[in-house]
């Protein structure tokens, strides 16, 4: 099998071969490509695995989110793209608006574990109303009011014409 990377040994000068300034490079560095954090090791896979078979969905989230790294709603977009018609991407802006519309009670504005049951019975609610997939209705949701179209606003002026007034 080839290896990816370069052959160093073949592209070094003779004094980065040498044991003094490996030793020193090494020190420096302080990563050892055997102990590489981006190579899933079988504890994450374990754990994920665990959280996407959970029948539970609070479960599945605390399951998820002992990853390091991980929080509420990193964890709901990683159920998500394991089963989207089963959870949805827990976002601040689909919480304000459900809030909004009156399908979501009080609560933080930012993305919590104790709230995600709500947020997620609240989602699948509202993509019963608007008969939409789960997260096609939540994306709905959390998508930013409109922009308007340049910064100017017109405003009446009596019975004159409209101007253009600059927005501050």
């Amino acid at each position: 099998m080839k290896r990816w990377w370069l052959d160093e040994t073949a592209h070094a000068g003779e004094e980065h071969l040498a044991p003094l300034y490996v030793t020193g490079y090494e020190r420096k560095a302080g990563f050892d490509p055997a102990e590489d954090p981006t190579e899933p090791n079988d504890a994450i896979v374990d754990l994920t695995a665990r959280a996407i078979r959970c029948n539970d969905e609070l479960g599945a989230l605390l399951l998820v989110t002992q990853l390091p790294g991980i929080g509420p709603a990193l964890g709901s977009a990683a159920l998500m793209a394991a089963a989207p018609a089963r959870y949805t991407v827990m976002d601040t802006r689909a919480l304000a608006s459900l809030r909004g519309f009156g399908l979501l009670g009080p609560g933080p504005d930012q993305a919590t574990t104790p709230a995600s049951l709500a947020y997620l019975n609240s989602c699948r609610r509202l993509a019963s109303i608007v008969n939409l997939p789960l997260a096609r209705s939540t994306a709905r949701c959390s998508q930013p009011p409109a922009r308007p179209a340049c910064r100017y606003r017109t405003e009446p002026v009596g019975e004159v014409r409209q101007r253009p007034l600059i927005s501050p």
